[in-house]
């Protein structure tokens, strides 16, 4: 739950860098999937948990064991806000593979969620600024001609 799906994301993107007959477009998605998602993730997310630390569940409620633990407050989730903008990257070039990919992202943030480290709430959270962020990096991103 904490370093698989970072491997995971890195073999998709390598194994589809591999994959594609002209690597242009797929090391530009790479690009901007990984800088969008970075930063979002220790921008964004930094940026609300300096200002709203909300304690993870096994924290706020000792009933709960969590199968490990993790530094930082729970929302939103880190894992959510940078898989889920991974996901929505390779969406939109190639949407069979950025499907793929999503059904794998719902299944880290579902675990997470399992293991006592967040609340359905931060997930959902993390999704949206993902999402909210990968579009306008595209956005930015076209605008300049990439």
């Amino acid at each position: 739950a904490s370093y698989l799906p970072w491997l995971l994301t890195g073999a998709f993107f390598l194994g589809a860098y591999a994959a594609a007959p002209e690597k242009g477009p797929i090391g530009r998605l790479f690009l901007l999937a990984v800088a969008s998602g970075l930063l979002a993730r220790f921008g964004g997310v930094e940026l609300i948990r300096a200002f709203y630390d909300r304690p993870r569940p096994y924290l706020a409620y000792p009933q709960i064991h969590p199968l490990f633990t993790d530094s930082g407050g729970s929302f939103p989730s880190g894992h959510a806000v940078f898989f889920s903008g991974v996901a929505v990257a390779a969406f939109l070039s190639y949407p069979v593979w950025g499907a793929a990919l999503g059904a794998g992202v719902a299944l880290v943030l579902v675990s997470r969620v399992i293991a006592g480290l967040h609340y359905p709430s931060d997930m959902i959270g993390g999704v949206l600024i993902g999402t909210t962020l990968t579009y306008a990096a595209f956005s930015l991103a076209q605008s300049f001609g990439f």
